[in-house]
């Protein structure tokens, strides 16, 4: 089977040669892609055993899935082997403000500061309009890439609904509204 089938196969509850290998953030056209050396390294012993996403953009986030186009960066700034990015969302109520850390070694981000601290700041989110990003359309296969017929697969993400409200607002706030 090729990497494709298996894990299509898999998806679809079939018996696959093998367990499909999924590896996040190595799906890639070819090793090369990767200028770590490290993780290019690893692309070059797995590339032919999984198969290669090709994503659709949807500027997903987990603040109620706002829209990219109310949120700005304000600043980014390097802290030992972290990056923290203090980021605002214009609302018609309000700008709020997020602010993340990330660490580049792991691929690792978390939440410092959540853009939702009260329930006027839900009312604040909740009045940003919502449309579907002008480059979320799935990747043009009309011509495919060679590698796709064996590796290529085409998919979307979405977080689910509860995600996109409970990564909006601190994880004691959020239960605090479940219960209540």
């Amino acid at each position: 089977m090729t990497p494709r089938e298996r894990l299509l196969t898999t998806i679809r509850g079939g018996a696959a040669d093998r367990v499909p290998l999924v590896l996040e953030h190595f799906h890639c056209a070819g090793p090369e892609e990767f200028s770590d050396p490290g993780r290019r390294e690893i692309a070059e012993r797995v590339y032919d055993k999984m198969h290669h996403a090709l994503g659709v953009p949807t500027g997903m986030n987990r603040y109620l899935v706002t829209n990219p186009r109310h949120i700005r960066e304000v600043s980014r700034d390097k802290r030992g082997g972290d990056i923290q990015v203090t980021s605002e969302i214009t609302t018609a109520k309000g700008t709020l403000t997020v602010v993340v850390e990330y660490n580049e070694l792991t691929d690792t981000e978390w939440t410092i500061r959540y853009p939702v601290q009260s329930r006027e700041d839900i009312e604040a989110i909740r009045s940003c309009s919502w449309e579907v990003p002008a480059d979320a359309a799935p990747p043009d296969l009309s011509d495919p890439p060679d590698w796709f017929a064996e590796r290529g697969i085409s998919w979307l993400g979405v977080s689910s609904p509860m995600v996109c409200v409970a990564g909006m607002m601190p994880r004691e706030m959020f239960l605090e509204l479940c219960v209540t």
